[in-house]
């Protein structure tokens, strides 16, 4: 994935006779399935949707040129990216995932903490996963925890109390 696109969610099955493929979400926001015209495959491939609906846990997609289960299987295991200027907007608390990945981490002396590599959805409130060399950090994403995220500049400031280190 590169800066000017987001993944959106994956290809995990084929979904009735018709070549509709289930995908798992990455997002929240629906309506971004909702209003999908086209996207990348992780593959390289560009696609026309002709379709997209909720079924149970996964949005069911239809791409044009895709008509029967067999064509549709091949596409198993395709992430679906689209371009960040598509993404509706967020309200002034949010980011997307893919503007903060990798962001640098630091205290809010000022010192350096690490690089953010990944997120655990916990409920109340998503873990972020810091990791400076081989050393590993938890921090819930939180006011009072995680007091800044500019998405912007790529830095993210923390609450050394909330930290808690893996390792």
């Amino acid at each position: 994935m590169n800066r000017e696109t987001i993944e959106i969610g994956e290809i995990t099955g084929v979904f009735g006779l018709k070549g509709d493929v289930k995908v798992k979400p990455f997002v929240e926001d629906d309506t971004i399935f909702r209003k999908l015209k086209s996207c990348t495959l992780s593959d390289g491939r560009n696609m026309q949707v002709t379709s997209s609906k909720w079924h149970a846990d996964r949005w069911l997609v239809r791409f044009s040129g895709i008509d029967n289960p067999e064509s549709a299987m091949l596409l198993r295991g395709n992430k679906l990216l689209i371009s960040t200027e598509s993404l509706p907007p967020t309200r002034d608390d949010e980011v997307y995932w893919a503007q903060i990945e990798g962001a640098t981490v630091r205290d809010t002396e000022g010192e350096y903490v690490g690089i953010l590599k990944d997120f655990l959805e916990t409920g109340a409130h998503d873990v972020f996963v810091i990791e400076d060399g081989d050393k590993r950090f938890l921090i819930s994403n939180n006011h009072e925890h995680v007091t800044n995220i500019s998405a912007d500049e790529k830095l993210i400031i923390i609450n050394r109390i909330g930290l808690v280190e893996e390792n």
